[in-house]
């Protein structure tokens, strides 16, 4: 089972998004995907439909740990979703890589890929997918910051020296009638492997699909936000 693990510096970056309509552009192209929505936020759950736990787990010892509630299906046939646990805080959600790899050894026949969708910051849920393996997928804004920023969180995964993980970025909610967008975009792509040639765009398909709690290739199969998050599964899948 591959594991794609979605990554931010800080929230409103696209990370869920993008987390949900890769999972959901797999899903359609033929493969059994499975989101973890790792973020007490509970957006990938908003963005499919499926409702977040609300129930406090039992307490062991001193520390609360994140329970496996199962995958829950959607109406997208071979996408599911493991609940958002809304009990937590942000941060503390993923405790141990061992627990995390107990429980993705689990679902190892269940699923051919498996999408997390990582709470922002760069806490110990980072340090947890980069123990079980993951591949880490960063969105990047079309700014020099959030450049700074993500080779920032690659220094930070490159300084685990059990880490055999591979971190790559992808430009989001680019505006492709803003010439300095598109020209920002082109320079920092150039020459960098670790960005990949994919960008999404700022649609207010995205907005509206949001609104209608449905990936954007079920609420507008024929919009551009849609084929731009099937070409990014199929630059991620092919890599």
């Amino acid at each position: 089972m591959r594991i794609l693990a979605f990554a931010a510096v800080k929230g409103g970056v696209g990370k869920t998004t993008a987390a949900v309509n890769v999972a959901t552009a797999a899903a359609l192209s033929g493969l059994r995907a499975v989101v973890w929505d790792l973020d007490p936020q509970a957006a990938a759950c908003h963005l499919t439909g499926v409702e977040p736990v609300t129930q406090p787990p039992p307490r062991a010892g001193l520390f609360r740990r994140q329970t496996h509630h199962g995958a829950v299906r959607t109406s997208i046939d071979g996408l599911s979703v493991i609940p958002a646990d809304t009990t937590f805080d942000s941060g503390s959600t993923l405790v141990h890589s061992r627990q995390l790899a107990r429980i993705v050894a689990a679902e190892h026949g269940n699923y051919e890929l498996l999408v997390l969708d990582l709470p922002a910051g760069v806490d110990s849920a980072v340090t947890s997918v980069v123990g079980v393996g993951a591949e880490v997928v960063v969105p990047i804004v079309p700014s020099m910051l959030a450049v700074r920023s993500f080779d920032q969180f690659v220094d930070f995964v490159d300084r685990d020296p059990k880490a055999d993980t591979r971190v790559r970025g992808f430009f989001s909610m680019v505006d492709p009638m803003l010439a300095r967008h598109a020209a920002f975009v082109d320079d920092l792509r150039a020459g960098r492997r670790d960005i990949l040639s994919t960008w999404i765009p700022e649609t207010v398909e995205i907005e509206r699909a949001c609104e209608k709690r449905q990936p954007v290739a079920i609420a507008f199969p024929g919009g551009r936000s849609a084929a731009a998050f099937s070409r990014l599964w199929r630059e991620l899948s092919r890599s």
